[in-house]
């Protein structure tokens, strides 16, 4: 039986590895050969990362268009902010239950009141109706204090 291959990686009739990958920055089709499965998948991740960063800085507009549509918010947003913040920071330390309950805290407490204002203009008095929401919902104090030092994290 033959082992699953990383998405983008086939293996030729003569044995090499074969990867594949389009570029961002000038929509062309990229092949790289090894014998090596490991050093072929390490290649493939420099080459997309250096392709990344070369379409950062050339098209900052249009990345900045794609982060938004792949992220779904603005940037600059407390949306934008939040998302990143989970998949950046978050992720790799957080068990799936922490993250499925910030992530239900945000969506349904905090998002709906502040998630499309911009960071630069957010103030306290922004963030205060969020805590009255909580209160009218009848939540307790310990889960409001809960979300309380959660976004102070």
């Amino acid at each position: 039986m033959k082992s699953k291959l990383p998405t983008g990686i086939t293996q030729r009739k003569n044995g090499l590895y074969q990867a594949r990958y389009t570029s961002l920055t000038d929509h062309k089709r990229y092949t790289l050969y090894d014998r090596d499965l490991k050093n072929l998948v390490q290649r493939l991740a420099a080459a997309k990362q250096e392709d990344l960063n070369n379409n950062l800085e050339t098209h900052p507009e249009k990345a900045a268009r794609k982060m938004q549509n792949a992220i779904g918010a603005k940037p600059g947003t407390v949306d934008h902010w939040f998302k990143t913040w989970m998949k950046e920071w978050k992720s790799g330390q957080l068990k799936p239950t922490s993250i499925q309950n910030y992530q239900q805290i945000y969506t349904c407490h905090i998002g709906p009141v502040i998630g499309k204002l911009k960071l630069k203009t957010l103030r306290s008095v922004d963030v205060q109706p969020i805590f009255q929401t909580m209160n009218e919902k009848q939540l307790s104090k310990g889960t409001i204090r809960s979300n309380i030092c959660r976004s102070n994290n």
